[in-house]
C-alpha cells in the first residue's frame, strides 16, 4: 500500500473516502484559518485511494505541538506508521486519536473490545476525549409517519402546537445567517451557563466553508411573525446528517420552535438523500438532571434515536516527558475553567 500526503486536485477523491465533517477537505481548510498545521494522508492501492485521515496540529507554547485525528477511520497498523511519521515532522508530543466508531449502548460488541486491544498493543493509552462520549444517532430511512409516530408524546405535541401557532422554518445559509446565529448563540450560553465557541470561531467556519460552492454547511431559522426565534447550523456529508450547532432566543419559549425545526431538519435531511441523522452529542444512559447540558439530552431524546457509545479517545506519545508536563498542566486548566463556570 502507497501512503502519501494528498494534493489538492484529489480533494474530490479525499472527500468521497472520509466519513465525518471534521475529517472533510472544508474543515481543514477552516482549521487553517484558525492558525492550525494540517496533514492529509492518503492510503492507495494501484493508484486508488482507498482511505484518508486529516490530522491538526495543534502549538503548545515551549513544548511543541500536539496532533490531533478526529473521528478518523478504525486505526490499523499502517495509520499508526503514518502518524507518528507525521508527528516528528511537526514535533508533536502526542498524537490524540478519536476514532469515528460508536456501538450502541450497553450492547456487547466484540469487534470494538478487539479494535480496542489493537490501538492499546500499538502504543495508544486512554486520552480524554474532546468529542462527547456518548452521541444520538437517528435512522431517518422510514417514511415520515412512522419517524414522527415513533417521537415521543410530549415531542409530537410539541412539535404539533409549534406548527398551530404559527412558527415557520426558513434556511438562512448567509453570512447574516451566521450573524443571527451567534446572537443567538450568546443568549443561550448565558441562560444555560456552559461555554461555546467564539463569535470568531463561527465567522471564519462562514468565511472558509459556508462560502464554499460545494458547501455542506446549511443555516435554518424558526421565525414567528418575523422575529427568530431558533437558528441551527447543520452539516450534510456523504449522505448523512449532523446537527453540531443550536442557538434560541430567550423570547417565545412556549412557542417550542425547535421542536419544529428538528422536524424540519428530519425532513431535509431525507430530501437529499441522508440516511441518518448525528445528533453530535448526549449525556450517558443515567443522565444527571443537573447537568448543563441535560435539557438538551432530553430534548434529543424526544425523536426516539439510538443512544450511542464513543469507543474512546487514545494518545499516541512521542515525548514522554512533555507529555507528562502537557497533562499536568492542562488538568490545571481545565480546574479554573469549571471553576470560572460556578
Amino acid at each position: 500500500m502507497l501512503i502519501r500526503t494528498i494534493a489538492p486536485e484529489e480533494r474530490v477523491q479525499y472527500d468521497s473516502v472520509v466519513s465525518h465533517p471534521v475529517q472533510s477537505w472544508q474543515w481543514g481548510e477552516f482549521k487553517k484559518q484558525s492558525g492550525l498545521k494540517v496533514e492529509r494522508i492518503g492510503f492507495f492501492e494501484h493508484d486508488t485511494l482507498m482511505r484518508a485521515m486529516q490530522v491538526t496540529f495543534h502549538p503548545v507554547p515551549l513544548l511543541g505541538s500536539v496532533g490531533y485525528a478526529a473521528k478518523v477511520f478504525a486505526p490499523d497498523g499502517e495509520q499508526f506508521d503514518a502518524l507518528r511519521q507525521a508527528a516528528r515532522k511537526h514535533g508533536a508530543l502526542f498524537t490524540k486519536i478519536e476514532p469515528d466508531v460508536f456501538v450502541p449502548v450497553d450492547v456487547p460488541d466484540p469487534a470494538a473490545e478487539q479494535l480496542d486491544a489493537f490501538i492499546r498493543g500499538h502504543g495508544g493509552i486512554s486520552g480524554e476525549l474532546i468529542y462527547t462520549q456518548h452521541n444520538f444517532h437517528l435512522d431517518l430511512r422510514p417514511d415520515n409517519d412512522m419517524l414522527f409516530a415513533a417521537f415521543a408524546t410530549k415531542t409530537r405535541y410539541n412539535t404539533r402546537l409549534a406548527m398551530k401557532k404559527g412558527v415557520e422554518i426558513v434556511e438562512e445559509s448567509s453570512e447574516a445567517g451566521m450573524e443571527t446565529y451567534i446572537r443567538l448563540m450568546i443568549e443561550t450560553t448565558q441562560r444555560q451557563k456552559f461555554y461555546s465557541h467564539s463569535p470568531e470561531f463561527f465567522r471564519t467556519l462562514w468565511r472558509v466553508i459556508g462560502r464554499d460552492e460545494h458547501s455542506m454547511l446549511r443555516i435554518f431559522y424558526a421565525r414567528y411573525h418575523g422575529e427568530v426565534l431558533v437558528a441551527w447550523l447543520v452539516f450534510v456529508f456523504n449522505k448523512r446528517l449532523y446537527y453540531p450547532y443550536g442557538a434560541s432566543s430567550n423570547q417565545h419559549r412556549e412557542l417550542m420552535a425547535s421542536n419544529l425545526m428538528m422536524w424540519h431538519i428530519i425532513q431535509y435531511g431525507k430530501a437529499q438523500g441522508c440516511v441518518d441523522l448525528d445528533m453530535w452529542g448526549a449525556l450517558g444512559p443515567n443522565a444527571d438532571p443537573n447537568d448543563p447540558f441535560y435539557g438538551f439530552h432530553r430534548f434529543k431524546q424526544g425523536y426516539n434515536p439510538i443512544l450511542m457509545k464513543n469507543l474512546g479517545a487514545y494518545d499516541l506519545v512521542h515525548k514522554n516527558i512533555s507529555y507528562r508536563i502537557f497533562e499536568r498542566l492542562n488538568a490545571l486548566r481545565w480546574r479554573y475553567l469549571r471553576f470560572r463556570r460556578r
